[in-house]
C-alpha cells in the first residue's frame, strides 16, 4: 500500500497506470485483515546515516531528504544506535503497519475472513465491497434441556446459570459485493 503511494508521488500523471485505481483496491484488501491495533515506537536516535551518501541525515553534508527518490533510489534513514528508547503507543492507523498486535485480549487474530475471500477466486484487480451483517444463533454443541433442569453437562447446576448461559452466540456473515475491475492504462514508448 505504502509503496503504491509513493510510486503515485513520482509517476508523471500522463503514465500513472491508474495507480489511484490500485490505491483504493489495496484499501478494500485492507479491511480483510483482522488486524485493527499497531505499535508505534518512539526513541532518540544516537547515530544513523544516509542510505545514499553514508553521511549523517542531519548534517549539512548530506542533500538528500528522507523518502525522495535520487536517481531511481529512494534516500532512506538508516539507524545505527538508539540513545534513548521513549515510548510504545497503541494506534489505529501509522504510516507503517507492519508492527501488528496478533493477541488482543487473550484472543489470538483470525484470518477465516481472508481465507473464505481468497477462496472465492476473484481475479486481483477486480474491485469489490464487503457488507457485515451479525446474526444470533444457537450453539449447536449444548444439549438442551429445561431452563430449571440440571444442566446435562453434569455440573449439578441448574442448566439457566450452567451452559444455559451459551446457549446463544453472534455470528458475523460477509456478504461480497464485486464491483468494476482495475484496467490498467497500457503506455507504449519507443525507446531508440
Amino acid at each position: 500500500m505504502n509503496n503504491a503511494v509513493f510510486v503515485g508521488r513520482f509517476t508523471p500523471v500522463g503514465r500513472r497506470l491508474d495507480i489511484p485505481d490500485v490505491i483504493e483496491l489495496l484499501e478494500d484488501y485492507e479491511c480483510l485483515y483482522p488486524y485493527s491495533l499497531f505499535l508505534s515506537s518512539e526513541f532518540v536516535i544516537a547515530k544513523s546515516h544516509c542510505s545514499i551518501c553514508g553521511k549523517s541525515m542531519q548534517s549539512p553534508q548530506c542533500l538528500h531528504r528522507r523518502g525522495q527518490l535520487y536517481c531511481g533510489e529512494v534516500a532512506v534513514e538508516i539507524v545505527d544506535e538508539i540513545k534513548e528508547f521513549q515510548a510504545v503507543s497503541l494506534v489505529e492507523n501509522p504510516e507503517d503497519k507492519k508492527c501488528v498486535i496478533e493477541n488482543l485480549n487473550g484472543k489470538p487474530m483470525s484470518f477465516d475472513m481472508l481465507k473464505e475471500f481468497l477462496d472465492m477466486n476473484f481475479p486481483w484487480l477486480q474491485r469489490f465491497s464487503i457488507s457485515k451483517t451479525t446474526e444470533r444463533r444457537i450453539n449447536p454443541d449444548i444439549i438442551m434441556t429445561g431452563r430449571n433442569s440440571p444442566c446435562t453437562c453434569g455440573s449439578g447446576i441448574k442448566f439457566k446459570k450452567c451452559c444455559g448461559k451459551d446457549m446463544y452466540y453472534d455470528h458475523v456473515h460477509y456478504m461480497v459485493t464485486l464491483g468494476e475491475p482495475v484496467n490498467f492504462i497500457i503506455l507504449l514508448r519507443h525507446c531508440p
